[in-house]
């Protein structure tokens, strides 16, 4: 089954290097990157707000407003679980610290699971009141999709 995939693939590739040049090709996979990084900011954005709406809107009694305080807490914890019991064997760096040490030092292969992993974990943080961003998360994983593709 493999051997027939990669087979499949080849041909494909030989049928696109007689038809579309480096550089065209080049652009066209750079178009597609960009489109799955804004559907993954999209995704993200659209995500917490799902998140924080839920959070803010369904509590309707007396006390609500001290939930505030522990949400925050909560969706660390969240985080730390999804983290710990789904991406157990894999490193799982934030920020763009590592992602620069990657482009650098590592011929720029980023790790599969980032694409999704930056997006759930911020969505959760963020959509329960933490203090991150979700600028750092998107670069990851657009940086993560390219670098997928391109190894593909």
């Amino acid at each position: 089954m493999y051997i027939r995939f990669v087979n499949y693939l080849d041909k494909i590739n030989q049928y696109r290097k007689s038809k579309i040049s480096n550089r065209n090709f080049l652009v066209i996979l750079a178009v597609i990157v960009g489109v799955l990084a804004g559907l993954a900011a999209a995704a993200l954005k659209s995500l917490t707000h799902h998140i924080e709406e839920f959070l803010q809107s369904d509590w309707h009694w007396k006390y609500k407003y001290y939930l505030y305080f522990i949400f925050p807490m909560i969706g660390i914890l969240l985080t730390v679980l999804y983290i710990k019991y789904f991406i157990r064997k894999s490193k799982f760096e934030t920020g763009l610290t590592p992602l620069l040490y990657a482009i650098s030092k590592k011929s720029s292969r980023v790790e599969a699971h980032n694409i999704y992993s930056q997006i759930i974990t911020a969505a959760i943080t963020v959509g329960f009141g933490g203090s991150t961003g979700l600028e750092a998360p998107i670069v990851t994983s657009g940086s993560a999709i390219g670098s997928n593709l391109g190894r593909f």
